[in-house]
C-alpha cells in the first residue's frame, strides 16, 4: 500500500496517536506523518504510507495555513488554551491596535518557540524541562510569516479570530503570544486549525477514526500529489542509469531537484541537480 493521506486530527490525541489509528485499521507496516499538530491543534495531517514516506521532506517545505482565536488578557504557560493560568485579566487592546501590530509579523522574523514543545534544548525535550519547572528558554528561530490577518474581533470578550499563512517550524502559540505583547498585553491561543498545507486542504481530509474503506478511498497515489512539483517521466535506460547511481541528463528543468517517475507513473528516484542539465539520485526506490 502506498499514498497519501489527508487526516482531519481531533482536538485530544497527540498527531502520533491519530497517525498509529490509522496504521492499524489499514494494516499498513510503513507509515509517516509531515507537519506534527499539537494535541490541543485540530486540521490537516499529511500521513503517508509505503514508500510515499520518502518525499516527506520534500512536503514538509510546503507553506502552511492556520486559523486560530487570540484570547487577549490571559496567559497560560504553554501557550494554547490547555495549559494552566498564570496572568488574567490584563489589559484588552482595541481593533486597530491588533491590526497595527501584525504589520511587524508579516515575513521574515525570529520567534521564540513555547516552553511546553517537542524541541530538544541540550537534548531534552523543552516540555519535559517545563515539567520540571526547569529555567531555561527555547532557542528563538527564522520563520517566515507569508500573510497574516484578523478575520473577525470581539473587542467586549478580547476574542479575535485570525489567519495565517506560514513557513514550516512556525509556532502559531508562539505567534498568538507575541501578537498579544506588541498590543502592550498578554495572550493565548484559544484554538488552532489547520486548514491547508500546499496543495492539501482539510476539506478534502478523512477523520482519522474512518473504516478502511472510507481511508482507502481517500488515498491519493503519488503521481497525483507530485503532479505540480519537478518531475521527469525515464526511459528504462534512465532508470538503470539511477539504480546504479549514475547521472542523468534532463533539459528545461530549472528546478533544484525532481521527481522521477517510471512509464507507469510509478515513483522510482529522487534527483538532485548537480549542473545545468544533470541530476544526480539522491533517493532510488527498489522498484526501478
Amino acid at each position: 500500500m502506498e499514498g497519501i493521506l489527508c487526516i482531519d486530527k481531533p482536538a485530544g490525541p497527540s498527531s502520533m496517536a491519530a497517525i498509529a489509528r490509522v496504521k492499524k485499521t489499514l494494516g499498513s507496516a510503513k507509515v509517516g506523518h509531515s507537519g506534527t499538530l499539537d494535541p490541543h491543534a485540530t486540521g490537516l495531517l499529511i500521513v503517508a504510507l509505503g514508500n510515499a514516506t520518502r518525499v516527506l521532506p520534500y512536503l514538509e517545505l510546503e507553506p502552511k495555513r492556520y486559523e486560530f482565536t487570540l484570547v487577549f488578557g490571559t496567559a497560560t504557560d504553554t501557550l494554547d488554551a490547555a495549559g494552566a493560568v498564570f496572568e488574567k485579566g490584563l489589559r484588552i487592546p482595541s481593533q486597530s491596535e491588533i491590526v497595527e501590530a501584525l504589520a511587524v509579523f508579516r515575513g521574515s522574523i525570529r520567534q521564540v518557540p513555547p516552553r511546553f514543545s517537542a524541541l530538544k534544548v541540550k537534548g531534552t525535550r523543552a516540555y519535559k524541562l517545563a515539567k520540571q519547572g526547569r529555567d531555561f528558554s527555547p532557542p528563538p528561530r527564522t520563520v517566515t510569516i507569508h500573510s497574516l490577518t484578523l478575520q473577525t474581533y470581539d473587542e467586549a470578550v478580547g476574542r479575535g479570530v485570525f489567519s495565517v499563512s506560514c513557513s514550516s517550524g512556525t509556532y502559531v502559540r508562539s505567534l498568538a503570544r507575541d501578537i498579544a505583547e506588541k498590543c502592550g498585553t498578554a495572550g493565548h491561543a484559544g484554538s488552532i486549525r489547520r486548514t491547508s498545507m500546499g496543495p492539501f486542504n482539510v476539506d478534502a481530509a478523512v477523520s482519522c477514526n474512518a473504516e478502511r474503506g472510507d481511508l482507502e478511498s481517500h488515498m491519493l497515489p503519488l503521481y497525483q500529489v507530485l503532479a505540480e512539483q519537478p518531475a521527469h517521466i525515464a526511459s528504462r535506460e534512465e532508470l538503470m542509469q539511477l539504480a546504479h547511481g549514475r547521472d542523468i541528463e534532463v533539459s528545461d528543468m530549472p528546478a533544484p531537484f525532481l521527481f522521477v517517475f517510471t512509464e507507469s507513473r510509478e515513483l522510482a528516484a529522487v534527483a538532485q541537480r548537480v549542473g545545468d542539465t544533470t541530476f544526480h539520485p539522491s533517493k532510488v526506490f527498489a522498484r526501478i
